[in-house]
């Protein structure tokens, strides 16, 4: 029953997306983002930081 009520929780309440990062073509990012303890709290600030105009993104 607990499996039932977790996935109803996370079909409601949760957004999951997915970032590839390619062995051959960028093992220095994946280097990088794997020596971070909490990879998805990294991923989270930076977004919140580029939110705010702290971080420029590319194009921009």
């Amino acid at each position: 029953m607990a499996d039932n009520a977790q996935s109803r929780y996370e079909k409601k309440a949760l957004r999951k997306v997915m970032v590839a990062f390619n062995r051959n073509t960028e093992p220095d990012l994946l280097e990088f983002i794997e020596g971070k303890e909490n990879m998805a709290g990294y991923l989270k600030s930076l977004v919140r930081a580029d939110m705010e105009g702290r971080v420029a993104a590319p194009g921009e």
